[in-house]
């Protein structure tokens, strides 16, 4: 799965080539099978891998690695961490763009282990289904994305997979 953000305040400190940023939150996401919601409680979220391995990529392409992401938290319902720009032709390329406010979307990939899922007609902590919690979840990785697609929150969409082999 993937979700998208848009990057508000240009913060980058350009001595040390960083940037702080969110990469997910609480808001509820529409998909095809209904509103997703991804919980982030210290039992909800595993941090650990992008803690361990976090980078930053250009569109989730492997092969485009801007820089690494570290202190990865979770700060009032919201993962966030900072980016490292490398110094290379992609990251001076990525930079000058968040610069120039061309390029102002973070979108997180990530993998569901446990989803409570919300019938048509119920209400979930005030999620009416139908849909989904994320009650255990994983980020894999942070990308630089040129197309948030939900300008009014900051928040955007993007196409799912199946939910095969998620425990719900």
């Amino acid at each position: 799965f993937y979700r998208d953000f848009s990057i508000n305040q240009v913060r980058i400190n350009k001595s040390d080539r960083t940037m702080p940023l969110s990469f997910s939150s609480e808001e509820p996401v529409k998909r095809w099978f209904g509103w997703e919601v991804l919980k982030h409680g210290r039992k909800n979220v595993d941090l650990e891998r992008i803690r361990t391995m976090g980078v930053v990529l250009m569109n989730h392409n492997p092969a485009k690695i801007i820089g690494p992401l570290k202190d990865v938290k979770i700060t009032g319902k919201r993962g966030q961490g900072t980016v490292r720009f490398d110094d290379d032709d992609l990251g001076e390329y990525t930079m000058k763009k968040v610069v120039s406010k061309s390029l102002k979307g973070v979108s997180v990939g990530y993998a569901v282990h446990e989803f409570r899922e919300i019938r048509d007609g119920e209400t979930y902590e005030g999620l009416k289904g139908p849909g989904f919690v994320a009650e255990r979840w994983e980020p894999y990785e942070v990308s630089m994305t040129p197309i948030p697609a939900d300008m009014t929150v900051g928040i955007g969409r993007s196409a799912v997979r199946s939910l095969d082999g998620i425990q719900i």
